[in-house]
């Protein structure tokens, strides 16, 4: 399902591409009659589950749907998103570039992201089948590609992501904290001018 690629940038640097394309709905795609096949068997089990993954005669979205801790994942690493169309941050490699004009041909999307984090852009191709979690974790999100100078592996992303989210989160929580030891410090200075009839915010 994944496949690692290489291209040459500037002639020195290589850039390391991952894609995800799912290898028997990419048949299903070049080869009509497979597809013909498999509709039709299908329709014989009654696999009512399968049908739901195809629209209008199509082939089944040819990219794995990103598991919950796949996209918390990546939205923690790549916390900018910008729909495709207007994306500028980095150049998005050909072989990416091939499987999104796939997605757009077939129609298999609402929209495209490309997911970033701008002081280190590794990016992460994201598809919505459609727009009801655009905002927040989205079983329909489907991720097309990512690349990079140099692709981790997942259990290292995992790594680092919680490592992230951790240091963001204790920030958060030490300014709360002091927040509210503040607050505590004039609670009741507070007291008396809420009961003579000021506003106070606790």
């Amino acid at each position: 399902m994944k496949s690692i690629h290489f291209s040459l940038i500037k002639g020195v640097k290589k850039m390391a591409i991952e894609t995800y394309l799912i290898e028997e709905s990419e048949k299903m795609i070049a080869e009509p009659e497979h597809l013909e096949e498999w509709l039709k068997t299908v329709e014989e089990l009654g696999l009512e589950g399968q049908k739901k993954l195809t629209k209008e005669e199509k082939s089944p979205i040819p990219f794995p749907k990103m598991r919950r801790v796949e996209y918390r994942v990546y939205e923690t690493l790549c916390p900018n998103k910008e729909d495709v169309l207007k994306y500028s941050n980095n150049t998005i490699p050909l072989r990416v570039l091939s499987l999104i004009a796939l997605a757009q041909r077939e129609q298999y999307f609402v929209i495209i992201e490309i997911w970033d984090d701008h002081a280190s852009p590794d990016p992460v191709a994201v598809g919505f089948a459609d727009s009801s979690g655009l905002y927040g974790e989205n079983r329909n999100a489907f991720i097309i590609a990512r690349w990079g100078d140099e692709l981790r592996s997942f259990p290292e992303l995992l790594k680092i992501a919680k490592e992230k989210w951790t240091i963001k989160n204790t920030t958060e929580l030490k300014s709360r904290i002091s927040d509210a030891q503040k607050k505590l410090e004039t609670i009741q200075n507070q007291a008396d001018k809420y009961f003579i009839g000021e506003f106070v915010f606790i």
